[in-house]
């Protein structure tokens, strides 16, 4: 049997995933953004990680209308910086290896079952 493909994906925790002021000079500054990572594997296993992440104004503000998916993705990579993009990617990706092949599992002699 090959070994499985493994593809991971940035996303969001939910329809609603931002947090945003609202009204005032700031209207639509992005404060905290709620976000997941997974990793599926070919053969059906999946790993997973989520977390929030508070953001800080910076020089300029993109209208909360205006924003895209991928640019709220690219915010979260560059906070995070590369090593912990890595660290977290291999992080969900070896629990869908683990899952595949586990370190233990819980059994019992076929000689202990109850007649």
């Amino acid at each position: 049997m090959a070994d499985p493909t493994y593809e991971t994906t940035w996303g969001f925790q939910s329809a609603t995933p931002l947090e945003a002021v609202n009204g005032g000079s700031d209207d639509g500054l992005v404060t905290t953004v709620h976000w997941n990572l997974t990793c599926k594997s070919s053969d059906g296993f999946t790993g997973y990680y989520f977390d929030a992440m508070g953001l800080e104004k910076g020089d300029t503000v993109t209208p909360l209308k205006d924003l895209t998916k991928d640019q709220v993705i690219g915010w979260i990579k560059a906070k995070l910086g590369s090593d912990e993009v890595a660290k977290l990617e291999a992080q969900v990706k070896q629990q869908c290896i683990e899952q595949r092949t586990p370190a233990s599992i819980s059994t019992a002699p076929t000689s202990w079952t109850s007649s």
